[in-house]
């Protein structure tokens, strides 16, 4: 029962982590209370609902039965890609600021997170092996986390953030090879996390070249308004 209380604890301190520090940087800057508040409920609403809806969808699309599933942490994925990265790019220098911290501070988080479903044992590696799945996981994103840490000053922000994202799902989709624990499901040799991992990834890199094209026409336009 200790054990698995420890799971909550843990899970607790890498939400509070990374919710707490993003608030010390909105607080100091000139965001309003107002677009403060609503960003971060429409994130804990994010994070709930994607979740949720990934576990159950990986259900549904593997075995057929869809209900309200066990949670899956690549929702928390979505939310970044789809809401807190678009929500950044507008907010000038705060969101500059916002992409610098969380490419620190989300990996951290997870990495605390995961040490708490290892305690609650919901997820583990294949039989043959002696290593824990969540622990493995767990090393490998406070890996990813130091790795940041040497990078800060020398990448852009958004290029430091979308590092971490890329680095992360890249990681989770070979980690998957060794889970033992096939609860959401699979189509073929891929895991529906896999799969997931795969999509997004596709959506990281078409969002970059979106924005490469879009730069290169805009500066374009720019030399041609300058001519004389």
């Amino acid at each position: 029962m200790l054990k698995f209380s420890l799971y909550p604890l843990f899970l607790s301190l890498g939400i509070f982590l990374i919710a707490y520090g993003s608030y010390l940087k909105i607080r100091s800057s000139q965001l309003s209370r107002k677009k403060a508040l609503l960003f971060f409920g429409l994130s804990f609403l994010g994070l709930f609902g994607f979740s949720k809806l990934l576990g159950s969808l990986g259900f549904w699309i593997t075995l057929g039965d869809f209900f309200w599933g066990p949670s899956s942490i690549l929702g928390f994925y979505v939310l970044q890609i789809f809401y807190w990265h678009p929500w950044a790019k507008k907010q000038g220098p705060l969101g500059k600021s916002l992409l610098k911290r969380w490419a620190l501070l989300n990996p951290a988080g997870q990495a605390i997170g995961r040490i708490g479903c290892y305690f609650a044992g919901c997820c583990y590696i294949k039989d043959g092996y002696s290593l824990s799945w969540p622990l493995l996981e767990a090393l490998y994103l406070g890996l990813l986390c130091l790795y940041i840490a040497t990078r800060r000053e020398e990448l852009p922000p958004a290029k430091l953030y979308k590092t971490y994202l890329y680095v992360a799902l890249i990681g989770r989709f070979f980690l998957d090879f060794l889970r033992g624990d096939l609860i959401r499901g699979s189509l073929g040799v891929f895991s529906f996390p896999q799969i997931v991992c795969a999509l997004l990834i596709i959506c990281l890199f078409l969002d970059s070249q979106w924005r490469k094209g879009h730069n290169s026409g805009h500066e374009i336009r720019s030399r041609k308004s300058r001519r004389p």
